[in-house]
């Protein structure tokens, strides 16, 4: 009977998978339902057919796109039924808040998603009211935990409701206990772990050690680097589920009695308070790497901490520096944050005037004032000081790039590019100098030289750099006319997995057909090649105007019957594209070419003057006016350009306007 049973089961599983398999051919979100919200996450139950066969399929669900709320959790081809915590997104100056939509990722191993879907999906999360509900009757102890900035759990709440009771009836602030990590199942090793040292009371972190205790949770104690087998002895406790014992019973009951002086309780967990100078030291580390990181959040978070250092030790000069850099950061580098930061780096350099990252920053601030001789001046006396600080040579080079010297600019900032790579903080600044580098020396002709120093940072920062292959090939294709570099730097690309497209890849297909011999035998595949990855037309000739190397082979084409007028799906043509992203000499040429410069798109009704002018770009009115353009010609509301520069007031425009107009 039994067999019967379990036969039976098995065909009608098979038919409902067949049946359904048929309703879906696609991958499909079949439905999401919250199941239950408490303060610190909601559960939903997500239930969805995945039709694709994947190696190791993931999905990830993350709440109104805040990667901080990710869940991931491992699925399999067919129908998929899973409970998902969702963790409660923390929002600056928000006691409550109201998740909107959720949003499923499912990828394959480390790549990139291959299916995406968002789903308006609202969660109203509870205020801190929501203790009252989880303690009920009970009353909680009050004790200061002033000194503890988080007491973080990585385990779920809905499966660990005691603990998260167990630690708000010890007095703990609601708002202070947070859900760790988030990133998919809980693990026995799961932790609770409660920092303390100079900036945290021992008291604080024994109260809670001693009130789990009591309340029967089976907990062992390490040092940091014993959990976690590395080598940083920072000061922390953690409570952990036990496979053993670490201490010996009289010990965790001296815990629990709750009434060990701070030395005691230091030394039974094999800590110590760390010395006033450690712990600016390392407090200052921390507030960098905040702002290092720099949203909102952090920021606050770091000038408390260096507010904290000063009135601990007002000669840390340290302190000022990163204080007057997150005064700026802050402000978004306006000229009010420029003055707030030089006051607090001239109380540095009043510390210590031989301080070179006081100089190094003092100039940054000096550049953004256009003080561009001060910050001459600040960036040499640090150089004679000396410093490692790389931002040195960046700032000293945006300094000349500020004033236009280009040879100078690049000089100082392949300093930067030339140095080894030491420290993090070095990483951040080659970064930096990478994006101002490159346009620079395009700009001046530099192309090779170029080349070079893409290939150098994509070797240094591989990870980071996988579409940067893609302006490698650029460089190489409408610069140097290096095709087959460019096919290659393409190829690159998509292998890391960079999920951009260039315009280089067509272009590069079409000049190396463009350079093959009438007799070559692969020129007509080489073309059949071009073709197969060739973007719309207007898209195409714009692409190959951007290049003296290029431009000719849009002759070729119209020659084959294209139109150099042909407008793509948004009802832009070549020349429209040149205008619309500034292009000047992407337009002389298409001039060159035979663009008709009084042209109107078909779909969107503008000429290019039009456009020109609804941008303010006056380079390009220049330009068009200079061939003849028609400022007589209507806009879209029918008054002429002319008429419409004056009225939306694009002064310096309508003045141009009224001195060359062809009418």
């Amino acid at each position: 009977m039994k067999v019967v049973i379990k036969i039976v089961l098995f065909v009608l599983t098979v038919v409902f998978f067949e049946v359904n398999a048929e309703v879906y051919s696609s991958n499909t979100l079949i439905d999401a339902k919250l199941v239950e919200v408490n303060y610190y996450e909601a559960v939903v139950d997500i239930e969805f057919y995945l039709e694709d066969e994947k190696n190791l399929p993931s999905l990830s669900v993350e709440a109104d796109s805040l990667n901080s709320t990710k869940y991931n959790v491992v699925i399999q081809r067919g129908f998929n039924k899973i409970k998902v915590p969702i963790k409660r997104p923390y929002i600056i100056g928000k006691e409550s808040h109201v998740t909107k939509k959720l949003t499923l990722h499912a990828s394959e191993l480390t790549s990139y998603p291959f299916w995406s879907e968002e789903v308006d999906f609202e969660i109203n999360w509870p205020s801190t009211d929501f203790i009252s509900e989880v303690l009920g009757d009970s009353k909680a102890d009050y004790f200061d935990y002033s000194s503890i900035y988080s007491i973080n759990i990585s385990r779920h709440a809905h499966e660990s409701e005691n603990i998260y009771k167990d630690i708000l009836m010890s007095g703990a602030p609601i708002h202070k206990v947070k859900r760790l990590g988030g990133m998919g199942e809980v693990h026995d090793s799961s932790i609770l772990k409660v920092k303390f040292g100079w900036d945290v009371e021992p008291a604080a972190a024994q109260n809670i050690l001693s009130f789990l205790l009591k309340n029967n949770h089976k907990v062992v104690f390490a040092e940091y680097g014993v959990l976690n087998a590395v080598n940083d002895k920072s000061h922390d406790v953690f409570i952990t589920p036990a496979f053993r014992d670490k201490f010996s019973k009289v010990a965790i009951e001296k815990i629990k009695k709750n009434n060990l002086s701070d030395v005691e309780f230091l030394t039974l967990l094999g800590a110590k308070k760390p010395s006033l100078d450690d712990y600016i030291e390392r407090q200052y580390k921390f507030a960098y790497r905040l702002i290092d990181n720099g949203n909102n959040r952090n920021l606050k978070e770091a000038k408390n901490i260096l507010d904290d250092i000063i009135s601990k030790d007002p000669e840390y000069v340290n302190a000022y520096v990163e204080l007057a850099r997150c005064k700026i950061k802050i402000a978004q580098q306006t000229p009010e944050s420029y003055k707030s930061a030089e006051k607090i780096l001239l109380i540095a350099k009043d510390i210590d005037p031989e301080h070179a990252d006081t100089r190094v920053l003092l100039g940054y601030v000096y550049t953004g004032q256009e003080r561009f001789k001060e910050a001459e001046l600040e960036y040499q006396h640090a150089k004679k000081i000396g410093t490692e600080n790389s931002w040195l040579y960046a700032n000293w080079g945006l300094n000349d790039e500020a004033q236009s010297n280009i040879d100078e600019a690049i000089i100082h900032y392949l300093k930067v590019m030339d140095e080894p790579r030491r420290f993090a903080r070095n990483d951040r600044v080659m970064k930096w100098t990478k994006d101002h580098l490159f346009p620079l020396m395009e700009k001046s002709k530099r192309y090779e030289e170029a080349d070079k120093h893409y290939t150098q940072y994509i070797k240094n920062f591989p990870s980071s750099s996988k579409c940067l292959y893609l302006d490698q090939a650029e460089n190489n294709l409408f610069n140097l006319g290096d095709y087959e570099s460019a096919i290659k730097k393409n190829i690159m690309a998509a292998n890391s997995g960079c999920q951009k497209k260039s315009a280089s890849l067509a272009v590069a297909y079409f000049l190396k057909w463009y350079a093959a011999d009438t007799g070559n035998s692969t020129k007509d595949s080489v073309y059949r090649q071009a073709e197969a990855m060739a973007p719309s037309d207007a898209t195409l000739f714009f692409n190959l105007a951007r290049s003296e190397l290029t431009a000719p082979i849009i002759n070729i084409l119209i020659e084959n019957g294209r139109e150099l007028s042909s407008e793509d799906s948004e009802g832009l043509n070549a020349l429209l594209m040149a205008v619309y992203v500034g292009n000047v000499e992407v337009a002389k040429r298409l001039f060159i070419l035979g663009s008709d410069v009084n042209g109107m798109s078909e779909k969107i009704k503008i000429t290019a003057l039009g456009l020109a002018v609804m941008k303010s770009d006056k380079e390009m009115v220049q330009l068009l006016v200079d061939n003849k353009a028609d400022a007589a010609m209507p806009m879209l509301n029918g008054v002429s350009i002319y008429e419409w520069a004056k009225t939306n007031s694009v002064i310096e425009v309508s003045q141009l306007l009224n001195d060359k107009q062809s009418i």
